[in-house]
């Protein structure tokens, strides 16, 4: 006996159970997994809340600035020197009120 008449037919019920079959292990498998990447580090949130977590801290200490039809990204110690508002916790590397214009290639206007 062949194996030629021992194997499944393709036909179109054949497709759809063998696609959702194969979508429910995809599912249970991310399911699993979840859980257990949450207790490997301690709990943090995982996938999109880790992702909106870090970019909340990367982008805490910025502001955008809008003015005559441009606008801007800049530290908030920066924006903050070029308004002439005196911090007491300027991160290192700012520079000088000089040096942030020259930067961002901005000139002073009287």
């Amino acid at each position: 006996m062949g194996l030629g008449g021992d194997l499944p037919q393709n036909t179109d019920r054949a497709v759809r159970v063998h696609v959702l079959f194969t979508l429910l292990l995809f599912a249970l498998a991310t399911a699993y997994r979840r859980p257990c990447e949450r207790e490997a580090m301690g709990g943090e949130p995982v996938g999109w809340q880790r992702r909106r977590r870090q970019l909340l801290e990367q982008t805490r200490e910025q502001v955008i600035v809008c003015a005559q039809g441009y606008y801007g990204i800049f530290h908030l110690a920066e924006y903050s020197l070029l308004l002439g508002v005196k911090r007491k916790d300027v991160p290192p590397g700012i520079g000088t009120r000089q040096e942030i214009l020259a930067k961002y290639r901005l000139t002073m206007r009287s």
